[in-house]
């Protein structure tokens, strides 16, 4: 992958230029991103921060889960 001087991104596997492949390529790079980050959160033993029914909720890696309360958020 490489940046040339009109700041795209080129790659092979991918063709920036259709937005819907775009798209879908993004999508897929985000969820990707998002599941290894809660990997290494949890084997450092930290909980992440997910939202659920409206509110943010702590996961722990032992599958605890803590309601942030709304007071701690502002």
């Amino acid at each position: 992958m490489s940046q040339n001087t009109d700041n795209r991104i080129e790659d092979e596997s991918i063709d920036i230029e259709d937005d819907e492949v775009s798209a879908e390529v993004l999508s897929q790079a985000a969820r990707k991103a998002g599941e290894e980050a809660v990997k290494k959160a949890f084997a450092m033993g930290l909980p992440v921060a997910v939202w659920k029914n409206g509110r943010i909720v702590k996961k722990y890696p032992d599958g605890r889960e803590e309601v942030v309360p709304e007071r701690s958020i502002k």
